[in-house]
C-alpha cells in the first residue's frame, strides 16, 4: 500500500477520504474498535501524504540552495574577475601617471635647459655688447683725447707763428728798410728786390697758416665769423660759394663750432684739390637739438663704396671729427652727378 501511495497521490487521497468515512460511520455505529482501526489507516495515510510533499519540499529547497550555491559561485567568480580587472585597470592607470609624470618631468627639465641656454647666450650677446660699447668707448676717448690734443697743438703753433717767426720776419723787414734809406744805391740791385718780396711773401704766408689754425673771427664771433672768410677762400680757388644760414649758429658751444670750422675747411679743400667743381652749396638747419649740415657740389663725384673700402685720409679726417662730435654722416655721390654730404650735429 505504500507503494502505491508513493506511486499514485490520486489513489492515496480516495483512500484517506474513504477510511475517514469508515471511521464516523463506526463511530456513530458504536464499534469504536473497528473505527480506531480505520482511525490509525487514515492517520497513516495522512502522515504519508505529508512526509511526501515534506520530502519533496526539501529536494525542492535542496535544489533552490544547490542553485543558489552555483549562482553565488559565480557570482563570487565574477566579482573576483571585476576585482581582477580594476586592480588591471588602476595598474594601467597607475602607470600611466606614472608615466605621465615622468614624461612632464623630463619635459621640464628639456625646457628648462633650453630656456637656460637662451639665458646664457643672451647674456654672452650682452657681455659682447658690452665689451664693444667699451672698446667703442675707448677709441672715442683717444679720439677725442687726439684731436684736443691736435687743437692744443695747433693753437701753439699759431701763436709761435704769429709771436715767433712773424715778429723775427717784421724785425728782418724793418732791417731791411734801414738799409734801404741809408743806402739808396743797394735798391738798385735785383737780388735785394727779390729778397724783400720773399719776405713779404714770408709773412703773408705765416699770417695765412696762422689764420687757418685759428682763426681770429671764430674766437671773436663764433661760427657765423669764419662763413665770409671761408666763402673767399673758395671763391679765390674759382669755386662760387653759397652759404645758406637758417639756424641760429650762435647757439653752437666754441669747442664745437671750432670742429665744425674744420669739418667745413676739409670739405673746403677736398672740393678745390678733388672735386673739379665750379660750386658748392652749404646749408645750415636744424631744430631745438640737432644742427644740420649739407654741402653740395657740382663736381665729377666718386663712387663711396670704393672710397669708403680705401678709407682716404680726408674721408677718415671727416669721420673722426664728426664721431668726436657725437654726430652722424651720409655721403652721396656718384660718377660725374656731384658729390652731398649732411652731417647732423647735436647740439645740447
Amino acid at each position: 500500500m505504500d507503494m502505491l501511495i508513493k506511486e499514485n497521490p490520486s489513489l492515496s487521497r480516495v483512500q484517506k477520504s474513504s477510511y475517514l468515512i469508515q471511521y464516523e460511520y463506526l463511530k456513530k455505529m458504536g464499534q469504536h474498535q473497528k473505527a480506531l482501526i480505520a482511525l490509525e489507516k487514515y492517520t497513516e495515510l495522512q502522515d504519508s501524504s505529508f512526509q511526501q510533499i515534506l520530502d519533496g519540499k526539501i529536494a525542492d529547497y535542496e535544489a533552490k540552495y544547490q542553485t543558489q550555491l552555483k549562482e553565488n559561485e559565480l557570482m563570487k567568480k565574477d566579482i573576483e574577475l571585476k576585482d581582477l580587472k580594476l586592480d588591471k585597470t588602476r595598474l594601467l592607470s597607475g602607470g600611466s601617471f606614472v608615466l605621465l609624470l615622468v614624461f612632464s618631468g623630463l619635459m621640464f627639465y628639456y625646457r628648462k635647459l633650453k630656456f637656460q641656454k637662451k639665458i646664457n647666450q643672451k647674456d654672452q650677446e650682452i657681455s659682447n655688447q658690452k665689451i664693444l660699447d667699451l672698446e667703442q668707448k675707448n677709441k672715442l676717448l683717444a679720439l677725442s683725447s687726439m684731436i684736443e690734443g691736435q687743437e692744443s697743438e695747433r693753437l701753439r703753433i699759431a701763436q709761435d707763428l704769429h709771436d715767433g717767426l712773424g715778429g723775427l720776419l717784421t724785425s728782418v723787414k724793418a732791417h731791411f728798410n734801414t738799409i734801404t734809406r741809408e743806402l739808396e744805391a743797394v735798391s738798385q740791385i735785383n737780388v735785394f728786390q727779390k729778397t724783400n718780396e720773399l719776405i713779404d711773401e714770408a709773412c703773408g704766408e705765416v699770417r695765412r697758416i696762422a689764420h687757418d689754425m685759428i682763426p681770429h673771427s671764430l674766437s671773436e664771433h663764433g661760427l657765423q665769423g669764419v662763413l665770409t672768410e671761408l666763402s673767399n677762400t673758395l671763391e679765390n680757388a674759382g669755386i662760387k660759394a653759397d652759404i645758406e644760414v637758417h639756424y641760429p649758429l650762435l647757439k653752437v658751444p666754441e669747442h664745437k663750432a671750432s670742429m665744425i670750422y674744420r669739418i667745413l675747411q676739409e670739405v673746403s679743400q677736398n672740393t678745390i684739390k678733388h672735386a673739379n667743381a665750379n660750386h658748392l652749396l652749404i646749408q645750415f638747419f636744424g631744430d631745438e637739438k640737432n644742427l644740420h649740415i649739407l654741402t653740395e657740389d657740382n663736381g665729377i663725384g666718386f663712387d663711396v663704396n670704393t672710397l669708403i673700402n680705401k678709407k682716404g685720409m680726408g674721408l677718415k679726417s671727416l669721420e673722426s671729427r664728426v664721431q668726436y662730435l657725437e654726430g652722424q654722416m651720409d655721403i652721396d655721390s656718384k660718377i660725374g652727378k656731384g658729390t652731398t654730404i649732411n652731417m647732423i650735429i647735436p647740439i645740447p
